[in-house]
Parts: structure tokens; C-alpha cells; sequence
């Protein structure tokens, strides 16, 4: 028989015995104890000599051996080792304790997972599977917290695990073995390869920013909006779209309205395309325009009317003189009515 240590602590066997026949329908007693001290270090093994016709080496012997063969070697013998107490340890048939790693369910371990993206922020709301790397089969999954943090209860073993969020494009997967302590794996996703930014920007005749400027959207079909939107550009003059998930040559269009002029802004993948953008130049001196005209209006109407009256006035001193001239025509100061005319007695 050969005994080996699978564990990762030794194992002191002084005192156990085997047991050759140990079915459960079995009356009879063929327990024999181990001899001498007997300790099993991580990974060793050893074999015991089950009769005193056995004919290979051997590293221990039994207290009391059996004077002939006690297996068949046909493979229908049941045997265990077990404890000073007499309890089974383990067995060929599989039965036993936890020494055996096959009797009973090994204990679980904890699997930690954080995900994290391209700025060591956490990512919330991950979809995170653990898989058996031999065979694909999922054995636990969940979502990340605000922490970006998850944790599962998985049994020893080595694992794939899988990462997925909405802001990146395709699954994320690193492997990892769970041995006999809890296990840590940390993931970091680039978000940025998903991500479609696109800026419509609004400008004065001199090139300047415009804030507070009407933009109206028409988002196309593939995008979650329901109608047409409208917005304001903000301090630098834009309207930033921000969309996630695109595969790196998808293209989302947008019809983009400001003031009545159109224009078409497809947005692509940032890392395969860089940030687009389209450009509308408008005139803000419209309003002030219409103020200066009035003042103009104003002010040549005013000028029209000084001009008026001081031609008027002009004219009146004119035609006094004249009259004077004509009334006095003897010069001695005393207006004479004989000698005015009839125009200038209707300007008098």
C-alpha cells in the first residue's frame, strides 16, 4: 500500500492503521496498526508493507503483519486508513474524511475581484463571471460595487476570469489559481476604447465662443433618444455628445441645426478616429444692429428737423430785411406801407 500527503501541512501517522476489508457489510476485524513513528511531509509518500511476503521495498511495515497475502488483485478490496480512534480517514472507495480531499467538499476560498479603469478609478457596475479554465464552466458571477469590488466563494482551483462592462468594447479575461488561501485579482479596463465623442461648436464672426446658443440634435435611430433635442452651448461655445460601447469603426450621425444653417457630424470610436467635430459661425451683432439703426433713425430725423427750422428761420430774416428795405425807402426809420409790396406785406 503507498500513502501520500496531497496537503500542504505534514501529516503525523503514528498510531493509524489500515484497514483491509472496509465494506460496510464486512463482520471482520483486519485493522493492523502502523509500525514506529510515521510522518508524512507535504508531497511525500510512503509504502507499507502489508505481509511478510511482500517482495518490494518498502518504508514501513505493520505492527502485526499478516503471514500470507491479505489483497486480492483483482481491485475488490476496500481499504482505509484510520485513526488511533478507528475512524476512517480515508478509503480506496472514495469515503472518508477531509484528509482524503476526496470524501468530503474541500473548504471554499474567497475570490476577491476589482475593477478598475484607465484611471485607477473604480468601476461600478461590472459584470464579472469566474470560470473553470479547463472546461469554461461558470461557476460564479456578479456585478462590481461602487467600490468596484466583488467577491465570490470558489472552491481551490485555477480560473478564468471574465470582465465585461457596457463603456468597453468586447470581455476583458485574466486566469488565476485559487490554492488553500483566499485569492486577489485586480483588472483594469480602458473605457476610452468604446467611447465616441463629438462637440459642435459655435463661433463669432471673429472666432469667438458663443455661450448660451440654441443647438438642435436629430440623434439617429441607434442611439437611446426619443426626439429631438435641443441645447445650449456652454462657456466655450460647445455641445459635447458623449456615446460608449461603439465597436471602433462604427459611425453615429447626428443632424446638427443652428440659426437655419444644417450640417451632418458623424462621431467614430476616439481611439480609431480622434474627437470630431463640426463649426458654426454666426453674426451676434444682429440684435445690437437693430438698436443702432433706431438711434440713427432718431438722430437723422432730429438732424432734419434742425435743418428745417433753421433754413426757415434763415429765410425769415431774409425776407424782414428786404421788407424793411422796401418800407423805408425814404430812410428815415418810419416804415411807409405805400411802399411795400404785396410780398412783403404778407411776410410782415
Amino acid at each position: 500500500m503507498v500513502l501520500w500527503n496531497l496537503g500542504d501541512d505534514e501529516v503525523d501517522l503514528t498510531g493509524y492503521g489500515l484497514n483491509f476489508d472496509n465494506e460496510e457489510s464486512s463482520q471482520r476485524d483486519q485493522v493492523r496498526q502502523l509500525s514506529g513513528n510515521v510522518a508524512l511531509a507535504p508531497g511525500d509518500d510512503v509504502t507499507v508493507a502489508t505481509s511478510d511476503e511482500t517482495t518490494v521495498d518498502t518504508d514501513v511495515t505493520l505492527a502485526d503483519p499478516y503471514d500470507g497475502s491479505v489483497l486480492n488483485n483483482d481491485g475488490t478490496d476496500v481499504v482505509a486508513l484510520v485513526d488511533p480512534d478507528g475512524n476512517t480517514v480515508v478509503s480506496t472507495d472514495g469515503s472518508g474524511g477531509s484528509d482524503s480531499g476526496d470524501g468530503e467538499d474541500e473548504p471554499e476560498r474567497t475570490l476577491t475581484v476589482t475593477v478598475v479603469d484607465e484611471t485607477d478609478e473604480p468601476l461600478e457596475g461590472a459584470n464579472v463571471s469566474v470560470v473553470t479554465s479547463d472546461g469554461g464552466e461558470e461557476v460564479a458571477s456578479g456585478e462590481t460595487d461602487s467600490d468596484g469590488t466583488v467577491t465570490f466563494d470558489v472552491e481551490s482551483g485555477e480560473y478564468d476570469v471574465v470582465v465585461n462592462h457596457d463603456d468597453v468594447t468586447g470581455p476583458a479575461a485574466t486566469r488565476t489559481t485559487v490554492d488553500d488561501a483566499d485569492a486577489e485579482v485586480s483588472m483594469t479596463l480602458d473605457t476610452t476604447d468604446g467611447r465616441a465623442t463629438g462637440i459642435v461648436r459655435v463661433v463669432d464672426r471673429n472666432g469667438d465662443p458663443v455661450e448660451g446658443e440654441p443647438v438642435t440634435l436629430w440623434p439617429p435611430g441607434t442611439v437611446e433618444e426619443e426626439a429631438t433635442e435641443t441645447r445650449e452651448t456652454n462657456a466655450d461655445g460647445e455641445v459635447v455628445i458623449e456615446l460608449s460601447g461603439l465597436e471602433p469603426t462604427d459611425v453615429t450621425g447626428f443632424d446638427v441645426e443652428v440659426r437655419d444653417q444644417e450640417q451632418r457630424l458623424g462621431i467614430m470610436s476616439d481611439a480609431y478616429q480622434g474627437v470630431q467635430e463640426v463649426v458654426f459661425e454666426v453674426d451676434t451683432s444682429e440684435n445690437d444692429g437693430d438698436d443702432s439703426t433706431d438711434d440713427d433713425n432718431s438722430d437723422d430725423g432730429d438732424d432734419t428737423d434742425d435743418s428745417e427750422k433753421e433754413t426757415e428761420k434763415t429765410d425769415g430774416s431774409d425776407n424782414d430785411d428786404e421788407c424793411k428795405r422796401k418800407t423805408d425807402a425814404d430812410g428815415d426809420g418810419v416804415p411807409a406801407t405805400d411802399d411795400a409790396d404785396d410780398d412783403c406785406a404778407k411776410v410782415s
